[in-house]
């Protein structure tokens, strides 16, 4: 079972994917995470990022995604070749975990298809838009602005809303673990009726 996991910047998924680990003792996959691993250790992933963006994004073993961003993120065209290139190894690399119930935890699981397919379940975490740069801010360190310009960037909320099986909505009326366990009933209620 792959359960996937979404949510814009501050709508509090990964802190939703940590308990529901704790409290369920479900596995976790999270993409940021493993897609920077893929590209350092598959040598094929490797080579294509090499090819795309130079060999000087690395450092040795090392990935450097500053240098890798400034080149993905002036130009819309590379971005989606590295998108080609790094999703569908995320993928494979998904389904090759052997868990009963996989969390994926992942900020653009709607607009990914390699991804979003995988996913028996869907879950959109949302919460009220200045919480979400209020929590940002303080998390990163960074500025309104820079927070705006990132929201700007990724689906709306609704759009999440629209697409996910289930919403979890994270507006602090609610504990973690109350919002994790809803999460977990309604999964287990979608199951029941598979």
């Amino acid at each position: 079972m792959i359960i996937g996991v979404t949510g814009g910047i501050g709508s509090g998924k990964s802190a939703l994917v940590r308990t529901m680990s704790s409290l369920f003792g479900c596995c976790v996959y999270d993409t940021d995470s493993a897609a920077k691993r893929i590209i350092t250790e598959d040598k094929q992933v490797k080579q294509r990022v090499e090819s795309l963006l130079g060999s000087d994004v690395f450092d040795g073993d090392t990935y450097l995604t500053s240098v890798a961003a400034r080149r993905l993120f002036a130009d819309a065209h590379r971005l989606e070749q590295m998108n080609a290139i790094v999703h569908p190894a995320v993928a494979e690399d998904i389904r090759s975990k052997r868990c009963s119930m996989l969390i994926v935890e992942t900020a653009l699981l709607f607009t990914t298809p390699a991804i979003s397919r995988i996913c028996d379940i869907t879950i959109a975490v949302i919460a009220p838009l200045e919480l979400r740069i209020a929590r940002a801010m303080a998390r990163d360190n960074i500025c309104r602005e820079q927070i705006e310009a990132r929201i700007a960037k990724q689906l709306s909320d609704e759009e999440m809303a629209q697409r996910a099986d289930i919403i979890i909505t994270n507006d602090g009326s609610q504990s973690l673990q109350e919002l994790a366990t809803t999460a977990y009933r309604q999964i287990n209620n979608i199951l029941g009726k598979l």
